[in-house]
């Protein structure tokens, strides 16, 4: 028999928001500041020996749920003292970037103004093995198959067999990071899920100052669950409150109408 209308609203309900949801019921859930108590973040199914100085730590996730922001915030609060005090140096390395994804040696990697300063800085770092540095390898899925699975500069950093004192985060597509997640080197494992119909509300709170129309944007979304199925991913909901705030808070009556008006 086929269910009826408020059965299937309950399904697809479950469908949309149920995903998220029951992931961060089963998981633990860690805030930003967590992510380097490394108790907290370890893999258990290895035994791979680590500190706050010496660790490897996989961050994965969907399109859009932020690993490329998480990994930029990451540098961008160490440049400001706030965490990750214990290296020298931390690298932002864009793998999408063709000159860092074609890199062969630590010397293609790396571009600065001062060229005489780089390459002693690159001198250091070869000398004591990585020492004192944190490679942020944002968009490992976005390396070639060829470079992702043979042997390529990122999996030797990755696996140690480059730089081997130098600590390293890499982030991921869910598809890529199966065979990280396999490696004994990686030491702990993030996973950004997105948000739960919780923080889809906060996130609407927070954007909307007014009050009233950020309630009604809420209860209109309980009906439109074509649009809220798209907000538990961050950059869909930014989007949506985008086009909402434009179309002086109204939502668009199809999806392809809120991706043309954004």
């Amino acid at each position: 028999t086929l269910p009826g209308a408020e059965e299937a609203e309950e399904m697809q309900r479950h469908y949309v928001g149920g995903k998220v949801d029951s992931i961060a019921e089963r998981k633990k859930e860690i805030r930003y500041e967590d992510i380097f108590d490394f108790e907290a973040t370890v893999d258990k199914s290895k035994k791979m020996p680590y500190d706050s100085k010496h660790f490897r730590m996989l961050i994965d996730g969907a399109p859009g749920v932020g690993k490329t922001t998480l990994c930029r915030k990451f540098c961008k609060d160490w440049g400001a003292g706030q965490i990750l005090k214990q290296f020298s140096f931390v690298w932002l390395l864009n793998l999408r970037e063709e000159r860092i994804a074609k890199a062969k040696s630590l010397d293609d990697l790396f571009q600065h103004d001062d060229e005489d300063l780089l390459r002693e800085i690159v001198q250091h770092m070869k000398k004591t093995r990585g020492e004192d540095n944190l490679m942020v390898c944002d968009g490992f899925d976005e390396l070639s198959r060829k470079e992702r699975t043979q042997r390529s500069l990122f999996l030797d950093i990755i696996r140690g067999k480059v730089l081997p004192n130098c600590s390293v985060i890499v982030s991921s597509r869910p598809y890529a990071s199966q065979m990280l997640q396999q490696m004994k080197s990686i030491t702990h494992h993030v996973e950004i899920v997105g948000f739960t119909e919780k923080q889809i509300k906060e996130c609407i709170r927070q954007n909307i100052t007014d009050k009233p129309k950020a309630e009604e944007l809420i209860q209109q979304l309980k009906q439109r669950l074509d649009i809220l199925s798209l907000c538990y991913t961050p950059l869909n909901a930014a989007i949506m409150l985008y086009v909402y705030k434009q179309e002086k808070h109204t939502l668009p009556t199809t999806l392809t109408q809120l991706y043309t008006l954004y």
